[in-house]
């Protein structure tokens, strides 16, 4: 068995190498693909179903995709001796998105030698549109960017422009430049017809200036979209090639950090202000009155024109050790209050005055009075500018002597009148008649 089969191996070899004809015709197949319109269709599959020979029966070729031009060539052969069992006829397919069109032909009948080899050119016509591209930015500019349209990629030309022919269908057309990409649905068919498609990529610039609340430039660390810079001299820092309209900003100034979300189309232009100082407590004045009650008033200020303004304020008081927290009250712009509740007498009270920015700078102003003199004492006080003395209430003893005084000059004065007016009204002082002459 073994020996019959080297034979039959052998025999098949010799008639190889002799040359014997095997197939009974060989197909040189050039097939163009046109749309509606005679245009070539690029990306079309094209092949053909034969019969090989009558004992394997039916094949069909590799799929050969059309080119720029709508060509594509098929070569292929039906391997069979007698020809009375050749079947000539074959069908020629071409799919094209959704799309199968076919074609029936039949095969020349030629000698398979490359001498004789007839190339035969066959059309078909699918229905195929045009979605036309044009990439720009906001002020118009042309921009070369990578288009793709299922798995076909072009680049746009130096205008800005490239074209896809697409069969019937819904796509995704994808436009992409350095890390900005595009998705716009892509909707084409025979209600659509050609279609022109404007894709637009923004590209933003953005001037960045740091400055204080007394808006002078500061060193700082400023980051737009996970790109890095750092302020220069001016406190400026600028940004190109920005993606999104509405980028994430950071700035970072020592341990201050501020994040914003700036809209790029109403404008190129950020400015971002650190409030370095602290507010400022004036007019710190502490009185005492004749119960005992003490009264907290100051003035405050958060300077710079652009200062976060004053957030907090706050006023405690101490008694032997005991820290305690007062309400406060405003008494007009920037002016507070705050009452100290009665205290025995030869009481130490201690106050603190806390003042905070939005910004979380702080001042802290101090003072303390003893509960028992006519006047409350000043000494201690440690709130910024000049101090000014506690007014003293007036004592009850001296209101006393004073109405006393008013009185005893009210009655001398009415005693003057009466007297006065009793003299001018009197009759003339008696005196005797003169005594008659002898």
């Amino acid at each position: 068995m073994r020996l019959s089969a080297f034979f039959l191996l052998l025999a098949a070899g010799t008639l190889l190498l002799t040359g014997a004809p095997f197939a009974k015709y060989t197909e040189n197949l050039t097939v163009q693909i046109f749309d509606s319109y005679l245009r070539p269709v690029e990306g079309a599959q094209a092949y053909v179903d034969y019969e090989l020979n009558s004992v394997q029966g039916y094949t069909k070729t590799k799929p050969k995709l059309s080119d720029s031009r709508g060509y594509a060539n098929i070569v292929f052969s039906d391997y069979e001796s007698i020809d009375s069992q050749t079947d000539y006829a074959f069908t020629l397919y071409v799919r094209y998105g959704d799309q199968l069109v076919s074609s029936s032909l039949i095969a020349s009948d030629v000698e398979n030698t490359t001498d004789h080899l007839e190339n035969r050119t066959v059309t078909m016509m699918v229905e195929s549109y045009v979605a036309f591209v044009r990439v720009f930015d906001q002020d118009g500019k042309p921009l070369q960017a990578n288009a793709t349209v299922g798995k076909v990629t072009k680049q746009t030309d130096p205008s800005g422009r490239t074209f896809f022919a697409l069969s019937p269908g819904n796509y995704t057309l994808k436009v992409e430049r350095s890390d900005l990409v595009r998705n716009i649905p892509l909707a084409i068919g025979n209600a659509t017809g050609d279609k022109s498609f404007d894709v637009l990529l923004s590209y933003y610039k953005l001037d960045i200036r740091v400055q204080d609340d007394k808006r002078n430039p500061l060193p700082a660390q400023v980051e737009v979209n996970g790109i890095s810079a750092n302020t220069d001299s001016d406190g400026m820092a600028h940004f190109e090639n920005i993606t999104t309209s509405t980028p994430q900003v950071i700035v970072m100034y020592g341990q201050k950090i501020k994040r914003l979300q700036p809209n790029l189309q109403a404008g190129p232009s950020l400015e971002v202000t650190f409030d370095i100082s602290r507010p400022i407590i004036n007019d710190q004045v502490s009185t005492l009155s004749p119960s005992g009650v003490g009264t907290i008033r100051f003035f405050v200020e958060d300077l710079g024109p652009e200062a976060s303004g004053i957030d907090t304020v706050s006023v405690s008081y101490e008694v032997s050790g005991v820290q305690n927290t007062l309400s406060v009250y405003t008494i007009g712009y920037n002016s507070f209050e705050a009452k100290i509740p009665a205290q025995p007498a030869d009481t130490l009270v201690k106050y603190t005055i806390t003042v905070s920015d939005k910004e979380g700078n702080a001042a802290v102003g101090s003072g303390n009075y003893v509960v028992g003199g006519s006047q409350a004492s000043q000494g201690n006080a440690s709130a910024p500018g000049t101090p000014v003395p506690a007014s003293s209430s007036i004592p009850n003893e001296a209101i006393f002597v004073g109405i006393a005084a008013l009185a005893v000059l009210a009655f001398a004065a009415i005693y003057y009148f009466n007297r006065r007016k009793a003299s001018e009204i009197s009759p003339p002082p008696f005196a005797p008649p003169p005594l008659p002459r002898p």
